[in-house]
């Protein structure tokens, strides 16, 4: 999901404790902050960033993947929150857990769908793509408005030569004005 439904939704999750909205920020997005940061970096260190700027995401590397899913799992949550119980707050398991929650059925399964079992499956939802989606609608709302403005286009006026086809007797078509 996006960037501003994750920190809403952790603003909600939270239930309006008293956080800043940069802290929600950040609580809310951790998962994907090193993705957002180090995906750019490889493209740009490969080539690539045209392509992400022309709305096509090359496939990253495996190492970007597995550290996608370890931030994306809630086996991995629940065994930090087992670990490292007093050094990680509340607040920040929530929010993480929240994340996930949010990502599994927003992701389908072949842009970065959310293994939220990993490492234990591979398994991951075939939710919808919340990026499809928005880039649908785009599509549908660019036709909505060029259906618009031929509708709302005047008629061609009786006084403009149309073109027709009448047969030559030869056998070929012949363009009349």
């Amino acid at each position: 999901m996006d960037p501003i439904s994750h920190t809403l939704v952790t603003r909600a999750v939270l239930r309006g404790r008293l956080i800043s909205w940069r802290r929600l920020f950040v609580l809310g997005n951790w998962p994907d902050l090193g993705y957002y940061l180090l995906y750019p970096a490889w493209l740009a260190r490969t080539g690539r960033l045209r392509l992400l700027l022309n709305s096509e995401a090359p496939v990253p590397p495996h190492s970007l993947q597995i550290a996608y899913n370890l931030t994306h799992s809630l086996v991995i949550t629940g065994l930090l929150a087992l670990v490292i119980r007093r050094r990680i707050s509340r607040n920040m398991l929530l929010a993480w857990a929240a994340h996930i929650a949010l990502d599994a059925p927003t992701h389908n399964r072949r842009i970065y769908s959310t293994r939220f079992l990993w490492p234990l499956s591979q398994y991951a939802l075939n939710g919808w793509s919340w990026a499809e989606m928005l880039h649908a609608h785009g599509r549908r709302r660019m036709a909505r408005r060029r259906a618009a403005r031929l509708a709302a286009a005047p008629p061609p006026s009786s006084a403009s030569p149309i073109l027709t086809q009448q047969a030559a007797p030869t056998g070929h078509a012949a363009v009349v004005l």
